[in-house]
C-alpha cells in the first residue's frame, strides 16, 4: 500500500519484498502475483459495501452520518490506492479477471444482503440474484471507470453513484431481524 501511495516507486514483487523486508520467495508463498494482492486489498473494503448501499437506499430516507462516512471510506480506500487499483482493474493483463473477481464479491454480498433484508418476500429469488449481478457488476465498472478517468467526480459524488446503483423496489424492504445474522458482520 505504501508503494501504491508513492507514485515515484515501482509497483513490482520485487518492490513490495523490499519494502516489506522479505525476500521474493516469502511474497509467493502467500500471493501469486501483485494483481492478487490488489484483489485482496479490495475484498477488505468489500466486506461492507453490499450492507451499506442496502442501506443508504432501503427506506424512502437519507443515509446517516456513519453510513454515509463508511460508504465514503471505501471511495476514500480506492482513492488512496488509485495507483494500485489502476493497475488491477484497468491496465493489468489480469484487468478483466481481476474485474470479474471484483464484481463477483460485490455480487455475493449484495445478494446475502437482499434476501437477509426480506428481498425474496417482494420479488422472486431469480429477480434477487439477477439484481445482486447487476448490481456488483455496476458498481465495479463505476469504480473502474472512475479510476481510468471516464468519469470525473468528487470522492463524495463517486459515493453517491454508487449509492445509487440499487432499484427502487429496494425500498419496500425491511430491516433485518436481530435473529438474521449476517456472517461478515
Amino acid at each position: 500500500m505504501a508503494l501504491s501511495a508513492d507514485g515515484e516507486s515501482e509497483l513490482s514483487v520485487s518492490a513490495v519484498a523490499r519494502q516489506a523486508g522479505i525476500h521474493r520467495s516469502s511474497f509467493y508463498a502467500h500471493f501469486d502475483s501483485i494483481d492478487e494482492v490488489a484483489v485482496d486489498l479490495l475484498d477488505e473494503s468489500l466486506v461492507t459495501i453490499a450492507e451499506l448501499g442496502w442501506r443508504l437506499r432501503s427506506g424512502d430516507r437519507r443515509p446517516s452520518d456513519e453510513e454515509a462516512r463508511d460508504l465514503l471510506h471505501l471511495v476514500e480506500h480506492v482513492a488512496d490506492q488509485r495507483r494500485m487499483y489502476t493497475a488491477v482493474l484497468v491496465t493489468a493483463d489480469g484487468a478483466s479477471q481481476a474485474h470479474r473477481h471484483v464484481a463477483g464479491v460485490l455480487t455475493s454480498r449484495f445478494e446475502e444482503a437482499l434476501i437477509r433484508h426480506g428481498a425474496v418476500g417482494t420479488v422472486d429469488a431469480t429477480t434477487v440474484h439477477a439484481t445482486a449481478i447487476g448490481v456488483g457488476a455496476a458498481m465495479t465498472a463505476i469504480l473502474s471507470a472512475w479510476l481510468r478517468g471516464d468519469l470525473v467526480c468528487s470522492r463524495e459524488r463517486l459515493a453517491e453513484h454508487l449509492e445509487s446503483v440499487l432499484p427502487a423496489w429496494t425500498r419496500q424492504l425491511t430491516n433485518p431481524s436481530p435473529h438474521q445474522g449476517d456472517s461478515h458482520e
